[in-house]
């Protein structure tokens, strides 16, 4: 996360984030989360979101909004050929209680953390492949230079060192149809974590 907010655009939507999580469909999802929580018999003080988790398991626990956080019109950068478009998460951290038919939670902490699926997939309603960036053997190049396409049967001395090469999403997919490797997969990145510059107590 420390190097997603380099990035004005993300750090522009986690501060969104933290602004308006608490939306009611926000609350809502706090209430179930903080349900599911509960001990049975437990009236008072117990505990909602553990932030010591990896980011995987808060999904289901604690994470409460979302926002986007980039855009394929976005400028091609690091974080544009890395994630593109990921989604920035919020989970909440703090103790519970029993409120008649509802819940008082106070909150002690915020986590946000990025969620991102590497599927190599194209929107079939766009006409060209998702630009994943040029690169070559010393990483990601913006210069606007020619540029090559790379054959899928390349080997690494065949490719020269000056060069770089444009890759698409079908890059990967050509790939895999002719090679039968490669899969699409799911990251998380870590938690960054903020505590309220006041106590936060609501009831949901």
């Amino acid at each position: 996360m420390a190097w997603a907010m380099r990035f004005g655009r993300v750090k522009t939507a986690a501060n969104e984030l933290l602004r308006t999580w608490n939306s009611p469909k926000g609350l809502a999802l706090l209430r179930e989360r903080i349900a599911r929580a509960k001990p049975p018999g437990a009236r008072a003080n117990w505990q909602v979101g553990n932030f010591s988790q990896p980011t995987r398991y808060l999904e289901t626990t604690c994470q409460v909004n979302i926002k986007l956080a980039g855009s394929v019109t976005d400028p091609v950068d690091e974080y544009y050929a890395a994630i593109g478009r990921g989604v920035l998460k919020l989970a909440v951290s703090g103790t519970a209680s029993q409120r008649g038919t509802g819940y008082r939670i106070e909150v002690a902490e915020y986590g946000l953390y990025l969620r991102d699926t590497y599927d190599f997939n194209d929107d079939p309603k766009d006409w060209f492949s998702q630009f994943l960036g040029n690169w070559g053997w010393e990483g990601l190049d913006t210069s606007p230079l020619p540029r090559f396409d790379i054959g899928l049967s390349a080997q690494y001395d065949d490719v020269p060192m000056d060069r770089y090469y444009q890759v698409q999403n079908n890059d990967f997919a050509a790939y895999r149809r002719q090679y039968g490797k490669g899969g699409d997969f799911v990251i998380f990145s870590d938690l960054m974590r903020f505590r309220p510059s006041q106590p936060l107590i609501l009831d949901v």
